[in-house]
């Protein structure tokens, strides 16, 4: 079965290269404007910003673009240029006490890059029937409308997940999608001396905030560094699973200063230097992630968590759309997911992607069978993936 499935991989790539431009014939450029963001859970964005949701700060860039066909023959089509949208990797402090009971803060500094490669957004454009419910470890969705495979989750407790969580999409009027994940990249001068850290997370160890340890509170910050994976789960395709280290900085556990939202004010003396545990070094928690992504979509997602850090559950409903004419206009991609923490417990995911086409132009030859060939190659994938099963 591996030969047959690598001999259909070779007869794709070779079909590809030779008949790609004349199967679909990329020949627009459209500009476009706008930003995306990604919410773990209901209190943490990433990058962290302030702004309420759907809205992000990552941004398009002033030479932003997807390539498509001339609107009579199909303006939905998008061929999506690596890197069209960034975000810099400012450094930024979120409280989360009392939305999180586990934690004080998180403190970021990723720098993003979104897609991370050539992506390919068409009418249903992600796998699986109309409906379709999934959850981690179960076995995943594959087809399309009217063929395809619907796993059925049951919900995040179902036997075999493996995490309480749980993601049902359903596809809508002018269902349209795709997969596209980012690139992150740490910012090791911002958060650590000598590793890329991606962030800094300080967990509650003693009383809750708000608590002053000047004041005589057992006020107790653990510290967390997070390393960031190369490339992000959200956006993924179902079964998409990134896993990346926790590590906990030595010495970890100090005295803090945290306001009502946890906020951490200040961070006092190193609880070793106090005698505590013999003066043994302290280390700060491990609170390894793991996150399951979902592809993007103009329909509807519902995603849920339980087991949460407070002892309840998440869930959240969203919706995107697409009111683009002849190729211009908003539309509006959302994708869901689920992750996991040994210490701050799982969570229930979202993640928006807002544009504006804003205007259409030839596109040279030379894009134009490069896009296409990209778009012969995904479907090729989904027909070698479904024989190979």
């Amino acid at each position: 079965m591996r030969y047959k499935a690598s001999l259909l991989r070779v007869v794709c790539v070779v079909l590809a290269l030779a008949w790609a431009p004349s199967v679909l014939a990329i020949d627009t450029e459209y500009r476009i404007t706008g930003n995306t963001r990604n919410q773990i859970g209901g209190g943490l964005p990433i990058p962290i910003t302030f702004t309420p949701p759907p809205n992000g700060d990552v941004h398009a860039t002033s030479n932003a673009a997807w390539y498509g066909t001339a609107a009579a023959a199909d303006p939905k089509l998008m061929v999506v240029r690596p890197g069209n949208m960034q975000a810099p990797g400012n450094i930024r402090n979120l409280p989360l006490f009392p939305a999180n009971n586990t934690l004080f803060q998180v403190r970021t500094s990723i720098a993003i890059s979104a897609p991370a490669s050539w992506g390919v957004f068409q009418a249903s454009g992600r796998t699986g029937p109309e409906t379709v419910a999934w959850c981690p470890g179960q076995p995943l969705p594959t087809g399309g409308p009217g063929t395809g495979f619907d796993p059925g989750c049951a919900g995040p407790a179902a036997s075999g997940n493996a995490m309480p969580g749980w993601m049902r999409y359903t596809r809508t009027a002018n269902q349209f999608g795709g997969t596209g994940r980012g690139n992150n990249v740490g910012n090791p001068s911002s958060l650590s001396p000598t590793s890329a850290h991606g962030a800094v997370v300080v967990a509650v160890g003693g009383v809750g905030a708000p608590c002053d340890y000047k004041l005589g509170d057992q006020c107790i910050g653990a510290f967390n560094y997070v390393d960031v994976a190369p490339l992000a789960a959200p956006g993924g395709a179902f079964g998409v699973v990134v896993t990346t280290s926790g590590a906990a900085p030595v010495p970890g556990v100090f005295l803090v200063e945290a306001t009502a939202g946890g906020f951490v004010a200040s961070v006092g003396p190193w609880l070793g230097t106090l005698g505590v545990m013999s003066g043994a070094a302290l280390p700060g928690f491990t609170n390894r992630p793991t996150s399951y992504g979902g592809p993007f979509t103009t329909g509807k997602i519902e995603v849920r968590a339980t087991q949460t850090g407070d002892g309840g559950s998440e869930m959240f409903t969203l919706t995107g759309s697409d009111s683009r004419v002849n190729g211009l206009g908003n539309i509006s991609l959302v994708s869901g997911g689920v992750s996991d923490r040994t210490v701050s417990k799982p969570n229930a995911n979202r993640g928006w992607a807002n544009f504006t086409v804003t205007s259409a132009v030839p596109e040279p030859a030379a894009v134009a069978a490069t896009a296409s060939m990209l778009i012969v190659l995904a479907g090729c994938h989904r027909f070698v993936r479904r024989r190979a099963r």
